[in-house]
């Protein structure tokens, strides 16, 4: 919620196939009262028909449902570290990370075959209340045989200003705001594709 429309790079789109449904995941909590609730969407449609398609590369995939987030009542840390070895050639041309309070910081780094290594994305202060899409002022051409790491902590302590829950209790990975999720998506084109 709040985020700013972060148009795709020329030529690009997302597909929605006619009468298509539309589902729109919200998160809620009980504040004890009645509440009004006012939900909207944009959506901005080409006025052409897109010349080449895209993908995003999420790690964990799954938001991290199967990468063991188990977060300790206490733990300052927790991180999971997931990785992915492109087959092709591509160009990356941004970034979305998403994590829920207890997220710490995330970041996502390509060690291309050169050896050369390449920050994609570095926060290291996270705050759930500011999660962006990133559209990255050059594509970045990743070869194959680069590798994408992506490394996501949480802060289950008391001392974590963000912790919702104090004292601290267990948390693994869920579809609610107190449970926790974490990952990074990469989006890309194929390198030949421009």
């Amino acid at each position: 919620p709040g985020t700013s429309p972060r148009p795709l790079p020329e030529g690009l789109a997302h597909h929605l196939p006619a009468k298509s449904d539309i589902v729109l995941q919200t998160h809620f909590h009980l504040t004890g009262k009645p509440e009004n609730e006012q939900s909207s969407i944009g959506l901005y449609f080409g006025e052409k028909k897109p010349v080449r398609q895209f993908t995003s590369i999420q790690l964990p995939p799954v938001f991290g449902a199967f990468s063991g987030i188990d977060l300790a009542p206490g733990a300052a840390e927790t991180v999971v570290t997931d990785s992915f070895e492109l087959p092709v050639d591509v160009r990356a041309f941004g970034a979305q990370p998403h994590s829920h309070y207890r997220g710490k910081s995330l970041s996502m780094t390509a060690h291309l075959p050169d050896g050369e290594s390449i920050v994609l994305l570095d926060i290291p202060d996270w705050d759930m209340d500011w999660q962006e899409e990133y559209r990255f002022a050059e594509q970045v051409l990743l070869p194959a045989g680069t590798r994408i790491e992506v490394d996501v902590a949480w802060d289950n302590s008391e001392a974590s200003t963000n912790n919702p829950v104090v004292p601290p209790v267990r948390v693994r990975w869920g579809f609610e705001s107190l449970d926790e999720m974490g990952s990074i998506d990469l989006f890309v084109v194929p390198a030949g594709d421009r």
